[in-house]
């Protein structure tokens, strides 16, 4: 049985890893496949354990296997039979052999624990568990449903404190001759003088397309203060730029288009990217989505975050996390995070390294695995962390760190003040 399962294990690919914990799924294959095998063990129950199939496979054979810590056949088994029975073809090939292998008293206490397991770590069970209930009277919290700094801003503006002029962006003549839409969340510092300084994107979808847009658009808002600044400036604000074909609405919506892409959704089980992408667009238009449905955008988002599609999970994330027309959830929220986290997208990893604080190591694993890929907000918090903790510091890796920073974000300031304001806006 275990050479059987080993040459299962053996198609895993082989590659190298640094020495912080594995985070996605592929960093876990490439540790089991250098060696690393403790390492490989932990992720892998991390991910079985939040419903991925694959890794419930992997996790049951190195069990069996004695691989990264002492051998567990039943729990193999269990591990195992639910990649089974969510149809993973391995473990339905590798089942059969492993229940085999257990002894009468194996068996026995298989049996016993697999009601409890599936109802644990199915994936089916899980995805039920965390299904969106459809909530229309919901109202989105409004200060969950910000970052801290940006609520902060908006209660200023509110007070008359701060004005704004806003520039509309201009639409890049690419995306407008090919009908593209999208959003940019751009973050910047807010000084005494209400100058912004060292705009930089945070969260782009499309990524690149709207970028430099809506940064120029952004560098031309003028922020003035009414009297006196409030203690604390600089400031660490957030601002959303949403692209759409400005005085085009009427006529890229005429009554064709909106029932073809109403049919998209209503067909979700034929194509559930492209009745996302056809919800996204109406609700992006301020369209009803299914007038005959007003549950019609959340349903078919759960169903591309259920089919893994990344923007849909992380969008899913978000309405647990403000309430948005469900039922506000924390657990729900962390669970679709992981969704992404594990499939190595850095805004995921960063969010959910600094929302779920159950286990440190891996928050601390899930941060730098962001900020190695690039995430800013993730790297001036890796900063942050290296800088608390000076007296055991290794000074190369934090000036790494600095160094892997933008220069815009250098050319002003030097490395005592970056790391002061890394250690700001970590604090959101």
């Amino acid at each position: 049985m275990n050479r059987i399962v080993m040459a299962i294990l053996a198609c895993l690919c082989a590659g190298a890893l640094e020495a912080r914990q594995p985070v996605s799924f592929d960093e876990t294959v490439e540790a089991h496949a250098a060696g690393e095998l403790e390492a490989a063990r932990t992720a892998f129950r991390r991910m079985a354990e939040a419903g991925r199939v694959e890794a419930q496979f992997n996790l049951g054979a190195m069990l069996a296997n004695a691989e990264g810590g002492p051998a567990d056949v039943v729990e193999g088994a269990l591990w195992i039979t639910l990649a089974s029975e969510a149809g993973f073809d391995a473990a339905e090939q590798a089942a059969p052999i492993i229940s085999e292998a257990l002894d009468e008293a194996e068996r026995d206490e298989f049996r016993q624990r697999l009601p409890d397991w599936r109802n644990s770590y199915a994936r089916d069970e899980l995805l039920a568990r965390f299904t969106p209930r459809f909530c229309g009277g919901c109202e989105v919290n409004d200060v969950n449903a910000r970052e801290a700094e940006q609520h902060r801003l908006e209660t200023l503006l509110e007070g008359k404190r701060l004005t704004v002029e806003r520039e509309a962006p201009s639409y890049p003549r690419e995306a407008a001759r090919s009908g593209a839409m999208g959003e940019v969340l751009i973050g910047a510092w807010l000084n005494e003088e209400g100058e912004i300084e060292q705009p930089h994107i945070q969260f782009a979808d499309p990524e690149g397309v709207f970028d430099e847009a809506a940064l120029r658009a952004f560098s031309r808002w003028d922020f003035d203060w009414v009297g006196e600044p409030p203690e604390g400036a600089p400031f660490y604000i957030v601002q959303q730029i949403r692209f759409q074909l400005d005085g085009a609405k009427e006529r890229a919506f005429d009554s064709m288009t909106r029932r073809q892409l109403r049919e998209d959704v209503r067909n979700w089980d034929e194509d559930v990217l492209a009745a996302y992408q056809a919800a996204w667009t109406l609700d992006f238009m301020d369209e009803e989505v299914d007038p005959d449905n007003p549950a019609a955008l959340v349903e078919v988002t759960y169903q591309a975050a259920y089919a893994g599609i990344i923007r849909a999970q992380l969008d899913l994330a978000e309405r647990f996390r403000c309430g948005d027309n469900v039922a506000q959830s924390t657990p729900a929220n962390h669970f679709w995070l992981k969704q992404a986290a594990f499939e190595g997208v850095p805004r995921a990893q960063f969010l959910l390294s600094i929302k779920d604080s159950t286990d440190p190591e891996f928050a601390a694993a899930l941060r730098s695995s962001a900020a190695e890929n690039g995430f800013l907000p993730a790297t001036l918090a890796e900063i942050r962390h290296q800088v608390e903790h000076g007296n055991e510091v290794d000074q190369r890796e934090l000036a790494a760190l600095i160094d892997s920073l933008p220069d815009r974000w250098r050319k002003h300031h030097g490395d005592g003040e970056v790391m002061r304001r890394a250690k700001a806006i970590a604090e959101l």
